[in-house]
């Protein structure tokens, strides 16, 4: 299916999302690594899987999924013999990954463009990263206040199928 940006740029969601998910997490990134490992298994896991495939230890995986859960991050369900976790299925929906790569590019983009690099000491790439999340942190948005306001928002995706 193909979705139609107001700015006329078509995004295809048959295709996957270019790097979207980041090869490699550190070791502050707990929570991130464990949902990625959800993502590219694709299905519910048990904790113990979760265990292997993310090379974490059981407890700091059980206290991060719990406030994972308790965050609106990854759900559970549960049979009689195990539980299950598994992310939130927009994590999984690649229309949206896809939107979102469409908006975050340009984004991406303009950072890169208004960088002055001139006394960088690492990868350009590492500092347009560190550049966006430094954004990202300074203006987060109250969900609350958010939801009061959303009436007064003008959205800019046409989420019509072409």
């Amino acid at each position: 299916m193909t979705y139609k940006l107001k700015s006329g740029k078509e995004i295809n969601t048959n295709e996957k999302p270019k790097n979207f998910i980041k090869k490699e997490l550190n070791d502050n990134e707990t929570r991130p690594r464990i949902l990625k490992v959800m993502i590219e298994a694709g299905r519910p896991l048990r904790l113990f899987e979760i265990e292997k495939l993310s090379k974490m230890s059981k407890q700091k995986i059980l206290n991060n999924l719990n406030i994972m859960i308790s965050k609106g991050l990854i759900l559970i369900t549960e049979d009689i013999n195990a539980k299950y976790y598994y992310p939130q299925p927009f994590f999984l929906d690649e229309g949206i990954l896809n939107i979102l790569y469409g908006i975050m590019l340009p984004f991406v983009e303009a950072v890169d463009k208004n960088t002055d690099y001139s006394q960088l000491k690492s990868d350009n790439r590492e500092a347009v990263l560190e550049n966006i999340q430094m954004l990202l942190k300074l203006f987060q948005f109250d969900i609350e206040d958010m939801k009061n306001n959303i009436s007064e928002c003008q959205v800019n995706i046409d989420f019509t199928p072409i």
